[in-house]
């Protein structure tokens, strides 16, 4: 499992008060960019087209490690994640001020998978779910469904349903979080390139179950799918916002900002190399999001943060060949 690894420096993570909503944000992407149904995507690795019409999956068993190596269990909570829909769930209130790492499972726990669906009030994650999430009593529920089309002119239709108790797999990333708006949020990169790894959909591809590539699928995602920000968090000008940056050292020459920057003022993002030559500048928007860095070349830049004109943050950026 790949994970960022951000050079740290200055103040990591906000103290939190006694007790923090704890909000956990998936940046869900396919490749450098936003994941965005019905788009055509073309695998950097396998080399087919594809475009993602459907992506569901749940996480379960989640745990937040924290504030010296405590644990904090995240009980009887099921996320529904769903690419077409939000990408932050709360996860409640907890006394945790700073965190450092957190594990999930792929899918939903043994004693819950075989329940009664109907059971559920309307709304909760394990409900009955339009399209169907659960497979049946035996199977339990699909733990993650993945359609789309791919081929020539994407005229050939995939689907991949993953399910099974013996699929069920566990994810775990180092990690902090970031004070906004009175939470505390975790930001999680998924990138979804991953799910597909091994796995040649090109000729159009039907799995449904619990062998072959609906394991393989599941598998995936616990390997290959999730990285972690780090934070570096250096402030200038008492600057409220975040800034921080990932990958660091550059992948391919490519990183993203995650940025946390308040209402009501006016932002630019730039990017400059060791001389002061200009690489990349852009004015930005307030609020919570990612936002793509293209250095190119491999040496070290600086990423600046401008609030209303005035520097704020910088942060060092490195690229390798």
């Amino acid at each position: 499992m790949k994970i960022l690894l951000l050079s740290i420096a200055g103040l990591l993570f906000l103290t939190a008060s006694s007790q923090t909503n704890l909000v956990l944000h998936f940046d869900q992407n396919v490749g450098e960019n936003p994941l965005v149904l019905n788009e055509e995507y073309t695998h950097p690795e396998e080399g087919f087209n594809f475009s993602i019409t459907r992506l569901q999956y749940y996480i379960s068993e989640i745990e937040i490690t924290h504030d010296g190596g405590q644990i904090t269990a995240i009980e009887d909570t099921w996320l529904l994640v769903d690419a077409a829909e939000q990408s932050d769930f709360e996860l409640g209130s907890y006394n945790i001020s700073n965190v450092e790492g957190i594990s999930f499972w792929i899918g939903v726990d043994e004693p819950h998978n075989h329940l009664d669906p109907t059971k559920y009030p309307e709304g909760h994650p394990l409900a009955p779910q339009n399209p169907e999430m659960h497979w049946g009593w035996a199977a339990g529920y699909r733990f993650a469904c993945l359609e789309g089309k791919t081929g020539m002119n994407l005229i050939l239709t995939y689907q991949l349903h993953g399910l099974g108790d013996g699929n069920y797999r566990e994810v775990n990333l180092e990690t902090g979080a970031m004070a906004v708006g009175g939470n505390l949020v975790i930001p999680i990169l998924a990138d979804y390139f991953g799910m597909y790894k091994d796995i040649d959909i090109s000729a159009g591809l039907i799995e449904h179950g619990e062998t072959g590539v609906a394991a393989l699928f599941l598998q995936n995602f616990s390997k290959y799918v999730y990285s972690a920000y780090y934070f570096t968090g250096v402030e200038e000008n008492n600057f409220e916002g975040k800034l921080a940056i990932g990958p660091n050292p550059a992948t391919n020459g490519l990183s993203k900002a995650f940025l946390s920057l308040p209402s009501g003022n006016e932002y630019a993002i730039s990017v400059v190399d060791v001389t002061g030559r200009l690489i990349q500048s852009e004015n930005i928007h307030s609020g919570n999001y990612s936002f793509n860095l293209t250095p190119g070349n491999a040496g070290l830049y600086f990423v600046n943060l401008l609030q209303n004109g005035v520097l704020v943050a910088t942060e060092k950026l490195v690229v390798t060949q």
